[in-house]
């Protein structure tokens, strides 16, 4: 097997438990489902498991990834691996393989079920010696806790492989651990490690973050703790990816730090909306007569959100929000009830032209209420939008009245990166997506009137 020199640890030290952690792409599923393969077919005795949190994850990920490890090995070392391992390829429940030779097993587990948040049973793992739980910053530290219990096996050499990317500092995860806050020197040197820039333009870079990181160091003898980054599986990565990394420097900061270079953050975590403060960004302002109104828009079939601003000076205020709203006709019937005598202006999801509601587009529908609609031919990229929502709030430009908003001013707090991108499976991404097409669109895009014309 070809084995990242960094990950030479699993193979040659005594652990309990050993942490894979770090930045994007630092090659943890890869070294832990290497590993698994490796105590399949020669460790003495091995019962093992990978698990999640919710085991219907696991097959698109750990389990593809023992397959493709699978024929890696048979291709580096010209065998068939067929006759010594058998193994199921279930694509909806839990999978098993063994070593038909020496009797290792390895199974898939979860540490809930995949309909809910229903505690799966974790039994059979009580004469488990080897497992690998993948993203271990998902999993419950009751539910984790209830797993040693559970391993109970005599004379059993248990071994625990845990990989995840860093969450935020008060997490579980760190109980383990001594964390250290990293200084601003300390900050360019492992900057400087992971670009190309010169020294000057790191120290810059630096100087004009706000926001702490910290280190972590293991508390007990036993705990194996591996800290990785691209820059130790570089000669694995192609050009593009390195390049989108190092316009991430430029770009987020923030977010190079806790996601590229894997460092722990404090507050806000792995946020989208990280410099969203909803204290310091808060405002008491409210719609008054007269008032004309800004309202970003965000479309989706029984859950659509609306936004509501009000632009004073150079700044902008978030003052009311509508949410759960059904459809487009009945989002426009409700602005029309509640801020009839406003003049009113609609910032919308770009894809709302082509959408179809009832034969006509989002768009038919709002000029039907003679709402003037702005917006451009797209959407700007997600990133550009979440950047430059950030840039308002960093810049107190931006304020959310969280009494008047309460969805939006918690959406904003909780959204979250998943793989690299703002998560949308927790429902949180609706009322971020409007505000954020108001602010990205003010003043700058394509204005679309009330009849359909297009004017600058």
């Amino acid at each position: 097997m070809n084995v990242l020199k960094e990950y030479y640890p699993l193979y040659t030290e005594d652990y309990f438990i050993a942490d894979l952690w770090g930045g994007r792409a630092g090659a943890r599923s890869y070294a832990m489902s290497q590993r698994a393969l490796y105590n399949l077919l020669h460790k003495e005795n091995s019962r093992a498991f990978f698990l999640r949190q919710t085991h219907a994850t696991i097959y698109t990920s750990c389990w593809q990834d023992l397959k493709d490890r699978i024929d890696e090995y048979e291709k580096q070392h010209g065998i068939s691996l067929n006759g010594i391992i058998s193994y199921s390829d279930n694509k909806s429940g839990e999978n098993y393989a063994e070593n038909l030779l020496n009797g290792n097993t390895l199974g898939t587990k979860g540490f809930k079920v995949s309909s809910g948040n229903q505690t799966a049973s974790l039994k059979s793992l009580a004469g488990a010696t080897d497992l690998y739980i993948e993203e271990y910053d998902e999993v419950e530290k009751e539910d984790f806790n209830k797993l040693l219990l559970s391993l109970r096996k005599k004379g059993a050499v248990l071994q625990i492989l845990r990989a995840f990317n860093p969450p935020e500092k008060d997490h579980h995860v760190w109980g383990d651990y001594k964390l250290t806050k990293v200084s601003n020197d300390v900050l360019v040197e492992i900057v400087l490690k992971h670009t190309n820039k010169s020294r000057e333009e790191v120290e810059q870079i630096v100087k004009l973050n706000n926001k702490p990181y910290y280190l972590a160091v293991p508390k007990r003898k036993n705990h194996l703790s591996l800290q990785n980054t691209f820059i130790n599986n570089y000669e694995n990565l192609n050009e593009t990816a390195i390049e989108q990394y190092e316009k991430f420097l430029e770009d987020d900061f923030h977010y190079f730090c806790t996601t590229i270079l894997g460092l722990i953050p404090d507050k806000g975590g792995h946020s989208v909306y990280n410099d969203y403060d909803d204290i310091e960004n808060h405002s008491d302002r409210v719609v008054q007569p007269n008032d004309v109104l800004h309202i970003g828009m965000d479309f989706n079939v029984t859950n659509m959100s609306a936004i509501i601003h009000v632009h004073e000076g150079d700044s902008d205020y978030a003052v009311a929000e509508l949410t759960g709203i059904f459809d487009t006709f009945s989002m426009c019937e409700k602005i029309k009830e509640l801020y009839g005598g406003h003049s009113i202006v609609i910032y919308p999801d770009a894809s709302g032209q082509n959408r179809k509601t009832s034969g006509k587009s989002d768009f038919d529908i709002i000029r039907q209420y003679k709402y003037l609609i702005r917006t451009g031919v797209s959407n700007p990229a997600v990133r550009d939008r979440v950047n430059e929502v950030n840039t308002a709030f960093r810049e107190r430009k931006y304020y959310v009245n969280r009494f008047t908003c309460p969805v939006y001013s918690e959406s904003l707090k909780k959204q979250k990166y998943k793989n690299g991108e703002p998560d949308k499976k927790e429902g949180y991404d609706h009322t971020n997506d409007a505000g954020g097409y108001y602010i990205t669109k003010k003043g700058k895009t394509i204005k679309i009137n009330s009849g359909g014309a297009r004017t600058r």
